[in-house]
């Protein structure tokens, strides 16, 4: 268990040194405007990640935390199986620990993906409306790149949600 617990806590030491490297470039920077604004930006997104990687409601690190710490092995499939059963039969018999954890696990999702679309934009409205007066090819070039990089994320959402096995989730039809 220990081992693990090192294992699982490698991406969250990960995303406080990128966060932490980001911030030192942007003092290395001399150029103020878009690109500060951006380094600030990303080394924010990377602190977030650890808080949301500690998180043990989603199916992140912080999940395997607390049941290797615990020792409570298949809490997130206890949990849903009983959302299953919710769905499909209306059947709510469970150990309290398995309800309680599927309640919170939902809402924190819930509430994550809607901040976290709400902050994207936000960030995009942002660097859309800072735009100069006259449009430089560079202005044009960071609205590119920021496009592109919602474009990535947005692919990469879709392939991974077609890859989903949603009759796991739900049962077969």
């Amino acid at each position: 268990p220990a081992q693990r617990v090192k294992i699982w806590l490698a991406g969250i030491y990960a995303n406080v040194f990128l966060g932490c490297l980001l911030l030192l470039i942007r003092h290395v920077i001399t150029d103020t405007g878009f690109y500060q604004d951006l380094l600030v930006k990303l080394a924010i997104s990377n602190f977030l990640m650890v808080v949301a990687n500690l998180y043990p409601f989603v199916p992140t690190d912080g999940y395997y935390l607390l049941t290797t710490i615990f020792k409570i092995p298949n809490l997130r499939s206890d949990a849903f199986e009983l959302l299953k059963s919710i769905l499909l039969r209306g059947d709510i018999r469970t150990r309290l620990p398995v309800l309680m954890y599927l309640i919170v696990s939902v809402t924190v999702i819930v509430k994550a993906v809607t901040m976290q679309m709400r902050w994207l934009g936000k960030m995009v409205q942002e660097l859309l409306y800072s735009r100069p007066a006259h449009l430089t090819l560079e202005y044009v070039l960071n609205v590119g790149i920021v496009l592109l990089l919602l474009i990535a994320l947005t692919y990469a959402i879709s392939r991974r949600l077609r890859r989903f096995r949603w009759s796991n989730l739900f049962g077969s039809s």
